[in-house]
């Protein structure tokens, strides 16, 4: 088990540190709302929610947000939500 967190981390870390310096801040948003999405779905079928509902719905709000970050300037905001 440790072997295959290991051999996850060091494919993992350097396309982590390539993403942070060289993707668009677009993209990059899009990415996290992905991690984000796939670690709240997994925080969700530990919790005991139903699963395919909850995504739904956190990916559609995630989706409607990032788009209005660009327009109403809420990057803060949504860093904050983020780490929250």
């Amino acid at each position: 088990m440790l072997k295959l967190r290991v051999v996850t981390i060091v494919v993992l870390a350097p396309l982590a540190v390539a993403a942070i310096l060289w993707l668009p801040n677009d993209l990059f948003s899009y990415l996290l709302m992905i991690f984000f999405a796939v670690g709240a779905y997994e925080w969700g079928r530990l919790a005991g929610f139903p699963g395919a509902l909850s995504l739904v719905v956190l990916i559609g709000f995630l989706l409607i947000v990032n788009s209005l970050q660009q327009y109403l300037h809420l990057q803060s905001w949504i860093y904050w939500l983020a780490a929250g």
